[in-house]
């Protein structure tokens, strides 16, 4: 089988390629003399450096791009460096006898001379190739990656792809939001809920919805009126055809203004603000919208009360048509977590 190439490769024709290979076979033979104590050492750190050297003259030469050859040409003199401090600790410590130091040095200070001047002239043929790019074709392996710009394609296809990025970032924002608001919706409800079962536990009955609702307002029992309230509205208020109103009388029962028990705190986010002196004020959910109050027919929760808030469309579907229906957004007391 022949293993040969068809040509010699091209790095072994630099002449600072062959006198960095002559430096590493030189410091081979050099380090085979050291002491035994010095095989993990020394010796290796030495051969290692040399042998550094042409291994990346000979990289260089197989990139396309000046700047990446110059690249590896640099590290290549880094290694040379290295070469000329091990053996200068090497004479110093005994293991190099002087004549074997001058001739490796001088070899090495060669290789120097002649790797720094290939690099210059890496660097000026790069200075030179730079403004031929402006109007022609530059040669394959001169090709650099900065001039080239993006095709037209490139830019619609970089901008389908922001837009749709952006698309997908706002319906996550709008997603996340919805859910925030859904989650403090039932969080109030459940909270209010609560309020109301306190006051009935106080009071034997429901806070009513309106005064003309005799079913859970107890004028004359116990000495309780809900028209001594100062914030009731001054007329009765019927409800609508499924039995239920708004929250002007709840927010009076359980928030009252002249002195009686409080069953909750609500700040001003959680009320409406009333038009004007003797105007109802309303519990609203975090969208701003009347929660909604029934204590006399509920549906949800039959022999209790119902207390519910439109949901994120704002469009309420409280009937016993819809209250279970699956596309029925409202959040109400009648639903657990």
């Amino acid at each position: 089988m022949n293993t040969s190439f068809p040509q010699e490769a091209a790095f072994k024709k630099l002449e600072v390629w062959q006198l960095a290979h002559e430096l590493t076979l030189l410091a081979y033979k050099l380090t085979a003399d050291f002491p035994a104590s010095e095989k993990f050492r020394l010796s290796d750190q030495l051969c290692r450096a040399a042998s550094s050297v042409p291994a990346n003259i000979s990289e260089a030469q197989g990139r396309y791009q000046t700047q990446d050859q110059i690249q590896f040409l640099i590290i290549a003199r880094g290694s040379l460096n290295e070469t000329r401090y091990f053996l200068t600790l090497a004479h110093d410590l005994g293991f190099l006898k002087e004549s074997d130091f001058t001739k490796s040095d001088q070899l090495a200070a060669k290789t120097s001379a002649k790797l720094n001047a290939f690099i210059q002239s890496k660097r000026k043929f790069k200075e030179r190739a730079a403004p031929s790019l402006v109007g022609r074709r530059a040669p394959s392996f001169e090709r650099e990656t900065a001039f080239r710009g993006f095709t037209l394609i490139e830019l619609l296809t970089t901008m389908a792809i922001v837009l749709v990025l952006s698309g997908m970032l706002v319906v996550g924002i709008r997603y996340a939001q919805r859910n925030a608001m859904v989650s403090r919706t039932q969080a109030e409800v459940e909270m209010i809920s609560a309020a109301i079962e306190a006051f009935k536990a106080d009071h034997g009955v429901y806070p009513p919805y309106d005064l003309g609702d005799t079913a859970s307002t107890p004028l004359d029992q116990g000495g309780f009126d809900f028209r001594m309230r100062t914030n009731f509205p001054s007329a009765p208020k019927t409800g609508n055809a499924d039995g239920w109103d708004n929250t002007e009388w709840l927010y009076s029962a359980l928030c009252p203004t002249n002195g009686n028990k409080i069953y909750i705190k609500l700040t001003q986010n959680q009320i409406s603000q009333p038009a004007g002196p003797g105007q109802p004020i309303y519990i609203v959910d975090p969208n701003g919208r009347p929660y909604g109050y029934n204590p006399r027919t509920p549906i949800g929760n039959p022999g209790g009360f119902d207390f519910f808030s439109a949901g994120p469309d704002g469009i309420s579907s409280y009937s016993s048509a819809t209250i279970f229906s699956s596309t029925n957004d409202d959040i109400g007391n009648w639903q657990r977590r």
